[in-house]
């Protein structure tokens, strides 16, 4: 093609042609620049086309995560205690303050439902890794802004309930009972007495299931949030592949 040019700018001079030559040379310029303008297009289509699927890896990482997290983590945690807290009403409600007579093995198994703690371990890997690299790499704006916000505030109110429940757990309740009774083994009628207790463990256990209950209740508020920002992703995933690929 270059021989080809070369070739009729050489017979255009030769033949004096000189108005022809600067028309066809102007024509020449005009398709350099055509073929400039196209590879720089090509090249800018391939780099965002690099960009979206660096963006789509990301964003199926933090999807996992969530999903993960719901799996895991946020959907049994509610579990746990909504039985923690429907555990203690029965305790109230059949053997604190009644007179009914209760299986021994059915009163501990209810009381360790009370006691023990969730450790909420929620993942936020794929998150910080995000963040390490540059949040604008999502470039949906309102996404961008939804995970952040979520895992900037959400997650971060999510464990600091946590804290605060394991804290009240390793401190109020976890001394008292290993100091006073053995609920893996059968109860004395001295440990029945403790249980017993209005001053000591009824009244203590009402604010740590109080407190139970509060996290357990952020925890459905976040819920349908975790769900919604998961579908979300999960739709900018599908728009992005269908446009880039």
């Amino acid at each position: 093609m270059i021989r080809f040019f070369r070739k009729v700018r050489l017979y255009l001079l030769s033949e004096n042609k000189l108005s022809t030559y600067l028309i066809y040379a102007c024509g020449e310029i005009v398709l350099v620049v055509i073929g400039i303008l196209i590879a720089l297009q090509i090249n800018n289509w391939n780099e965002k086309r690099i960009s979206v699927q660096k963006e789509i890896v990301f964003l199926e990482e933090i999807h996992q995560d969530l999903i993960g997290d719901l799996e895991n983590q946020i959907i049994p945690c509610i579990e746990h205690y909504t039985v923690a807290t429907e555990s203690f009403e029965f305790l109230r409600s059949n053997y604190s303050e009644s007179s009914e007579v209760v299986s021994d093995r059915l009163i501990r198994e209810k009381y360790l439902k009370v006691l023990l703690p969730w450790y909420l371990t929620l993942n936020t890997s794929a998150f910080d890794n995000l963040i390490s690299n540059g949040s604008d790499l999502i470039s949906n704006d309102s996404l961008r802004r939804d995970i952040t916000s979520y895992y900037g505030y959400e997650y971060n109110v999510l464990n600091k309930h946590h804290t605060y429940t394991e804290q009240w757990f390793r401190t109020d309740i976890l001394p008292l009972f290993a100091d006073n009774v053995n609920l893996f083994e059968p109860l004395s009628e001295t440990d029945l007495m403790f249980l017993r207790d209005e001053s000591r463990v009824t009244t203590r256990l009402i604010g740590y299931v109080g407190r139970n209950r509060q996290f357990r209740d952020h925890l459905l508020a976040v819920r349908p949030m975790t769900e919604q920002l998961a579908l979300d992703i999960e739709n900018e995933i599908k728009r992005l592949e269908e446009e880039y690929q």
